[in-house]
């Protein structure tokens, strides 16, 4: 049997926000060393886990709470952050492609055939779809081809603005 191939693991990028821990971690942080101090002979760190998780199994709700207050807490500014981040990164992305012709068609016609043939499958759909393009008259492809070109133009221009940024020397 040949030797499975390691993956490489993805780099994480240095500004995406850090995952905040959760309320079982929280307390664990904190008591990790009275079950060290209390439990001299446990030395293995899977002890000391299977300890803190039995205290907090075992733990009141009165004695939860400022952890799960805390961690609900981390959780919405790390929500935000995220929604922040993520925004940041759609700015940054390169422009998407622009749709053909043919799939500005399907995009117009899609709802009118599913509403007409409600228990078509979606493959069905599709292909009904590519035999009305096929059948179109000259005037109607004219007029989805004139917009897919406008829309390929305008794509062209962000492209090479986006290029041209990526060329340049980022900022630390």
């Amino acid at each position: 049997m040949a030797p499975q191939k390691k993956t490489k693991k993805k780099s994480r990028d240095p500004n995406r926000p850090k995952r905040p821990m959760g309320a079982f971690f929280l307390f664990s942080a904190t008591r990790r060393a009275g079950i060290k101090e209390a439990n001299p002979d446990i030395i293995k760190v899977g002890e000391i886990a299977k300890a803190l998780g039995k205290e907090w199994r075992e733990a009141s709700a009165k004695t939860r709470a400022p952890f799960e207050k805390k961690a609900k807490k981390a959780t919405e500014k790390y929500k935000k952050a995220m929604e922040k981040y993520k925004k940041k990164l759609a700015k940054e992305a390169a422009p998407k492609r622009p749709a053909s012709a043919f799939f500005l068609y399907s995009a117009s016609r899609r709802a009118a055939i599913t509403k007409a043939n409600p228990d078509l499958a979606v493959t069905d759909v599709a292909k009904a779809l590519g035999k009305e393009w096929r059948e179109a008259s000259a005037k109607v492809k004219a007029s989805f081809e004139k917009k897919a070109t406008a829309a390929k133009d305008k794509y062209a221009k962000a492209k090479a603005k986006w290029d041209k940024k990526q060329q340049q020397p980022q900022e630390a």
